[in-house]
């Protein structure tokens, strides 16, 4: 598949996807549809990865099995994150965990390291920044994801806590694919995480 074509599929994806939500009547079917968008999001993201090593394989289902505990427990316990429950926006639970969260934890750690690792060779450096930006990105995230019921905070308020966690495990997960990164490379994920920011900040902006 041609970069050029993988970027129109993300982009229309996910602008007509911000259109059917605050312009149309189909706002709770394309809801619906945001783990179907994931996975397109996530397979398309994964195809132009280059030089794949088994290693590699190992860390990202790593980094989506240990995202979608994390959530387990946070979730569970509210010990990690804060009080929170999930909605039913992101689609099949198992421990009220949307199964889902784990490809997202993976794409949006693999998607903002890749793009940082363009500019950035220091693994350390890399994992800080891509953790910081993932901070930056749910403080976007948030605030919509409460208003369409994607997950909903205790007496509706985001905690600091939340934030200081994410932003210690994005670090861990941020500094395994540094680790791990080699000479790979990935042309799709500066558009991808872009595509992110652009489409959450519309839909915080216009909601």
């Amino acid at each position: 598949m041609k970069l050029k074509t993988a970027i129109i599929i993300l982009g229309l994806f996910h602008l007509s996807g911000a259109i059917a939500i605050l312009a149309t009547p189909f706002r709770d079917l394309f809801l619906s549809l945001t783990p179907l968008n994931l996975l397109i999001s996530a397979s398309l993201l994964f195809i132009f990865h280059t030089k794949l090593t088994k290693i590699q394989i190992i860390s990202f289902a790593l980094i989506a099995i240990l995202g979608y505990f994390v959530e387990v427990v946070g979730v569970n316990t509210g010990k990690i994150f804060g009080v929170y429950a999930y909605g039913p926006v992101l689609g099949w639970k198992l421990f009220e965990t949307p199964l889902m969260i784990g490809i997202n934890w993976i794409m949006l750690a693999y998607s903002i390291t890749y793009s940082w690792s363009n500019f950035i060779e220091n693994k350390w450096l890399l994992a800080i920044l891509s953790a910081v930006s993932l901070v930056l990105l749910d403080a976007i995230i948030e605030p919509v994801a409460v208003i369409y019921n994607f997950w909903r905070w205790e007496n509706d308020i985001i905690p600091t806590q939340n934030f200081v966690a994410w932003g210690i495990v994005s670090l861990l997960f941020c500094l395994i694919l540094a680790n791990f990164k080699k000479q790979s490379t990935n042309k799709l994920a500066p558009y991808l995480f872009i595509t992110q920011i652009l489409f959450f900040s519309v839909l915080l902006l216009f909601s």
